[in-house]
């Protein structure tokens, strides 16, 4: 079952970024998770409304979470939606539930008149088949991003 979000939710989307920081090495470059400051800030940026995230529920268990930020693009001014994170237990990567997630998403979009939706995907982790999985549902790849550890 896809569903929004409910705040006690937090603690296993939790669970599943560290399930994924562990996989991806890619939070080690930005500081780790931090269960608390995680949870707070998307509290606050829920609260301020720029915030909407959605969650696969199977068997009482939270198996993905994505989770957009909404906001005006500072060229145009149109709204539009950018990925903050999409999280699955690597058991329900590539599962209908999450082909589902990601349409409810775009469903959302398209009702608050959204133009424009940001995904992105880690260059080491996945890269082939989420390249192929994002250009077959009508994404274009645009953009690189770098990180340098400080």
């Amino acid at each position: 079952m896809i569903r929004d979000y409910l705040e006690e939710d937090l603690e296993e989307i939790v669970d599943i970024a560290i399930c994924f920081e562990k996989e991806s090495n890619l939070f080690q470059r930005t500081g780790g998770v931090n269960r608390e400051i995680f949870k707070n800030n998307l509290r606050q940026y829920y609260k301020k409304g720029m915030l909407k995230i959605w969650v696969v529920e199977e068997r009482k268990k939270i198996t993905a979470a994505l989770g957009v930020i909404i906001g005006k693009d500072i060229l145009s001014g149109q709204t539009g939606i950018n990925e903050l994170f999409w999280y699955s237990h690597p058991e329900f990567r590539g599962s209908i539930s999450n082909i589902k997630l990601i349409k409810k998403m775009e469903k959302y979009a398209i009702s608050i008149n959204a133009k424009y939706i940001m995904m992105f995907h880690l260059s080491h982790f996945k890269e082939k088949q989420l390249n192929r999985f994002y250009m077959k549902t009508g994404y274009k790849k645009c953009q690189s991003q770098y990180i340098k550890a400080l």
